[in-house]
């Protein structure tokens, strides 16, 4: 063992390079992006670093005391500049007893990692009265957030872990050097003003900066050389207003252009608010700065309304959202029981998450029936959307209805056609609401009874209110979190709540798959439990069930010895045909408006 590895502190050794690690017992998962340690070496920490896909892990073996971070960080090598524990990726397996389970440390960049000479100072906050008071203030370099709580006793679960956001001792900018932009792209959502101001005020107060500067319409701004200058006082009343006072846009991405447009400026904090689009253009515009080895770090404040962003408990704006839809299906609902069989028929926000609608489904308790991206449905035939609409009638005399605008795409025809997308490159949806309007309308048409539907589409008020109260908290933490963050020269990464604490997370960590609902979780149990609508099955499955039957038929009546029949025509008409149809005469009807 000593032959193969390098003694960096008392109990702690360096693998120098992956084939000494195999040899020590590390092996390659060839399905994972980690290696893990053999038990064999739980008689002491034992730390690997190897590449991959470019990035650098520190795996440790062993149990891990609150000074290894510091041991480790004193630790001197070319390869990974002075502080090896702030290399841009880690990896950190923990042995437990009677388990080979791996502990990995999802760390984000620091500029350190190609700026090995960067000078580091004392924080200001150590100078502010309003932060002196407050005892143990500062974060640790070994304090680490846990994406999963929940383990078992028996056999505890392998987990991630993130750097814990927060001030540092040291930052890596002094006040006077520092020329900050924030710029807001892709749709609007509610508490995009409260971000700016509390970057803004931030900066200046806690930190001393007085150069900010606000970047005018999305990313196309940074070369189109729209600014505007921020300061507290310009800011000071935004968070009451909806929108984003920096304007606001899709696509624009030009990697080079931004790139040298932030050199060109002297700009040297990044702050990008935006959704998984633009997250990930913060990701491009990072490895471009970090190519070009200069001192400008990225932050990332993940925005979406839909709460489709991974990793976070839940996304700004969410909040403000769900209180708002509650005003449209209130309004549904009064329509609906105002009439005989009367339907209020809401749609809501929600591309590939049905976070809005579940959560305010729950919150109203007005709503019959929940429709979401997450579940397929279908209209016709047993357990279908219209047998459960014409149950709750007869037994209620009215209903509500909720649908996510990604739910129902599949049922469609135009999908399978149709691929427009918008300047972000998300797939344009088709209008579930509008067609199933129809779809119901024509329905009832067909069975001569009474129908009195109304259909609201909040969509657009919904995203453009401020914050509440609760959001608005929320963004004040996002903000002072990307802040000190920036400051203690991290770079490449986005902020956000895990289990309650807030972390630094690597850009593309966040990104690489959307937040959906999770329809095995007990939360849509309780949706269902609400409305007591049917968990529908899916369309396949029901032709599935139904060529069985028909084979069943015609193999009894083949071994009696009789005739097949010709198979009559029934009054189920082929869902297929059914969706055209509803959908032809939507488009008819959209045209009409």
């Amino acid at each position: 063992m000593a032959s193969m590895a390098t003694a960096i502190a008392p109990g702690v050794s360096l693998l120098t390079n992956l084939k000494e690690a195999q040899r020590c017992g590390v092996q390659q998962q060839r399905n994972r992006r980690e290696l893990r340690l053999s038990p064999i070496l739980s008689g002491g920490p034992v730390v690997c670093v190897h590449r991959v896909s470019n990035s650098q892990h520190l795996f440790l073996l062993g149990p891990i005391s609150r000074g290894f971070f510091g041991d480790i960080s004193r630790f001197k090598d070319r390869r990974f500049g002075k502080r090896l524990a702030s290399g841009p990726r880690f990896g950190v397996p923990k042995a437990i007893k009677g388990s080979d389970e791996t502990i990995v440390f999802e760390d984000v960049p620091h500029m350190t990692d190609w700026l090995p000479d960067l000078p580091s100072y004392p924080n200001p906050l150590q100078d502010n009265p309003a932060y002196t008071a407050v005892k143990q203030y500062f974060v640790e370099d070994d304090d680490l957030v846990a994406r999963s709580i929940v383990v078992k006793l028996s056999s505890p679960a392998e987990g991630t872990y993130f750097r814990r956001a927060g001030p540092r001792q040291k930052v890596f900018f002094k006040p006077d050097e520092v020329r900050a932009c924030i710029v807001t792209c892709g749709g609007l959502c509610p508490g995009l003003n409260t971000v700016i101001r509390e970057i803004v005020c931030g900066l200046w107060t806690q930190y001393g900066v007085r150069d900010i500067l606000g970047i005018d319409g999305g990313y196309a701004g940074f070369y189109s050389n729209n600014t505007i200058n921020l300061t507290p006082k310009v800011v000071n009343h935004i968070h009451k207003q909806g929108g984003t006072v920096l304007g606001t846009s899709r696509g624009g991405h030009d990697k080079t252009k931004i790139v040298a447009a932030i050199i060109d400026r002297g700009i040297n904090q990044v702050y990008i608010i935006g959704g998984d689009g633009t997250q990930k253009g913060a990701a491009v515009i990072y490895e471009e700065l970090k190519k070009r080895g200069v001192k400008v770090v990225v932050a990332g404040i993940p925005k979406t309304i839909d709460n489709d962003i991974a990793i976070i408990d839940k996304s700004f704006g969410f909040d403000s959202a769900v209180e708002e839809a509650q005003r449209a299906i209130n309004a549904a609902h009064v329509e609906a029981e105002s009439v005989k069989n009367g339907i209020g028929l809401v749609k809501l926000m929600g591309r590939y998450s049905g976070y809005i609608a579940m959560y305010a489904t729950l919150a109203s308790r007005d709503v019959d029936c929940c429709l979401i991206p997450e579940v397929p449905f279908y209209l016709e035939g047993p357990g279908g959307l219209y047998e459960f609409v014409h149950k709750r009638l007869r037994e209620n005399g009215h209903m509500v209805l909720v649908v996510a605008e990604g739910a129902g795409q599949e049922l469609m025809t135009e999908t399978n056609t149709i691929t427009r997308s918008d300047a972000s490159g998300n797939r344009l949806l088709l209008d579930v609401g509008l067609w199933l309007c129809q779809s119901l309308k024509d329905h009832f048409a067909s069975t001569n009874e009474v129908l009195n539907l109304k259909y609201i589409d909040p969509t657009y008020m919904i995203r453009a209110i401020p914050s509440n109260a609760s959001d608005n908290v929320y963004c004040t933490l996002l903000a002072q979190s990307a802040i000190h963050g920036a400051m203690a020269g991290y770079t490449g990464f986005t902020v956000g709540p895990v289990n309650g604490r807030h972390a630094y997370i690597p850009i593309l960590k966040a990104t690489e798959k959307p937040n959906r609902v999770n329809v095995n979780d007990r939360m849509w149990a309780r949706l269902l439990s609400s409305t007591n609508q049917p968990d529908f099955l899916s369309y396949e499955r029901v032709i599935e069930g139904k060529r069985t039957a028909k084979a069943a038929r015609f193999a009894k009546l083949g071994t009696n010895g009789a005739a097949v029949p010709q198979e009559k025509k029934t009054a189920e008409v082929p869902v297929q045909n059914a969706v055209q149809n509803a959908n032809e005469k939507a488009k008819e009807l959209k045209e009409a408006k």
